[in-house]
């Protein structure tokens, strides 16, 4: 079953994946891309952050990227906003993203949602398993007063 919003169209568009704080950069592949999203592959198994801003040079500026699901070599990212403003609050881009995907991830601190969201990808790659196929779940039972 296809849950995409918009259609998806083919292509062979070099793209660069961009993050920590633009320091780090991966060279890919966009394989089909959309309005809201798109397929990307990289030349050999990489484990890249759950959010990115994805730099397609043909196409304009970079946007924010999410990643859905990734086998390793291949990953299909939903886009946020415009990354056209460095320093911009990501809120609104997690929460919009939490929407499309059905999850309710805009209830869990952003730093510790990342966190789950890199260890369901590792723990995906490792297991031989979709993304989608990893739930995990955490309970923080200390409060700011406790410590």
């Amino acid at each position: 079953m296809d849950r995409r919003n918009s259609t998806r169209r083919r292509s062979l568009l070099n793209g660069r994946i961009v993050f920590n704080n633009r320091c780090s950069v991966i060279e890919c592949t966009v394989r089909d891309i959309s309005e809201t999203g798109a397929k990307i592959s990289l030349a050999h198994p990489t484990s890249i952050p759950m959010e990115f801003e994805l730099d397609i040079p043909s196409k304009g500026p970079p946007v924010r990227a999410h990643v859905m699901w990734s086998n390793g070599k291949e990953c299909g990212v939903l886009f946020g906003s415009r990354a056209e403003t460095p320093g911009a609050s990501r809120g609104t881009d997690i929460e919009q993203t939490s929407l499309a995907s059905g999850r309710i991830e805009n209830l869990v601190p952003h730093g510790v949602q990342t966190i789950l969201n890199e260890a369901r990808q590792r723990i995906a790659q490792l297991s031989g398993v979709p993304v989608d196929a990893v739930n995990l779940r955490v309970e923080i039972s200390a409060t700011a007063g406790d410590q």
